[in-house]
Parts: C-alpha cells; structure tokens; sequence
C-alpha cells in the first residue's frame, strides 16, 4: 500500500462514510470510540471496488494477491488527520515464512491495521482468490505491531469467501 493507496483508501472512506468514521480509525489503540477491528476491515475491503473502478491502475499492475500485497510498500508516508492536524504514519515489511505464506509487520494504530486487513480481503475477492489472514500479533494484546500471516490459496473459509472470516492464529 502506497501512500497514494492510503490515501485513496482515506478519501473512500470519507465521501462515503464521513470524517469522524476515518479520524476514529486513526485513533490510538484504548482510545475512546475506535471503530471494532471488524468494522474497520469490513471497510477496508468496501473500498476495494471503488478504488480498482476509479484508479484501476492501482491493481492492474499485479497480476495475482501475492504481488498486490508484496507491492504494499516498506514505508507509507504520512497521512493527515484532519482533527488534530497530526500525521498518521504506517510502515509495512514483509517476508515469505519457509511455508510459502507471507508475513507482513504492520507498524501503524490498531483500526488502521484491520482497515489494511480488510483491503487485502477486497484484494482477494478482485484478483479472484482466497487467502487466510492469521494475526500473529497485535496492539490490541499489547504488542509493538501488528503482525499478519497471510496464507494465499489456504484451505477453510478464508477472507476470500464473501462472509470476511478472519483467523487468529
């Protein structure tokens, strides 16, 4: 996700949900009023459609999920949250675990880290696989980052499936 993405994701959101929904999501992890981790991925992946049919370069340029989240970028600049004026930042790595599934480290506030969960589930359903999202760790639990293991092709219901099921692992 580059910050041209997020920031499309951002503007989506926005016209279609309003301002507050998207300055909760930026909010810190125990804040007041953040948006559930399956609200901010339901909307993540809502995005998907509009942003593939306005800017469809944005996804055309992969081919399959692997290189779509491979192409996600190390560093995302910062996107301004108009409340407070403050930057949001989110930096994003990623390796293959010796399984062949890919692990991606998500240094970003809790809802944004499920909203970029849900953009990878939109992403699953526009390239027309399945992948199964197992969340390693998380900020919510108390951990420095949100880690994901990202299984492409997993068997069980996957975030493929139109039900948006997300794994713990």
């Amino acid at each position: 996700m580059d910050g041209k993405l997020l920031g499309l994701v951002r503007s989506t959101v926005i016209d279609q949900y309003g301002h507050e929904l998207w300055e909760s999501l930026a909010r810190p992890c125990g804040a007041e009023d953040t948006p559930s981790d399956s609200l901010a991925a339901w909307l993540g992946r809502e995005t998907v459609p509009t942003l593939s049919d306005t800017y469809p370069s944005l996804f055309d340029r992969h081919d399959n999920l692997a290189s779509f989240i491979r192409g996600l970028g190390d560093d995302l600049p910062a996107v301004k949250s108009a409340e407070d004026h403050a930057s949001v930042s989110v930096s994003l790595r990623h390796t293959t675990a010796p399984d062949g599934s890919i692990l991606l480290r998500i240094n970003a506030e809790c809802s944004l880290c499920s909203l970029i969960q849900g953009v990878i589930a939109g992403a699953a359903i526009h390239y027309g696989e399945q992948a199964l999202i197992g969340e390693l760790k998380s900020p919510r639990r108390g951990d420095n980052a949100c880690v994901l293991n990202i299984d492409i092709g997993g068997e069980g219901t996957g975030i493929g499936a139109p039900d948006l099921e997300l794994a713990v692992i």
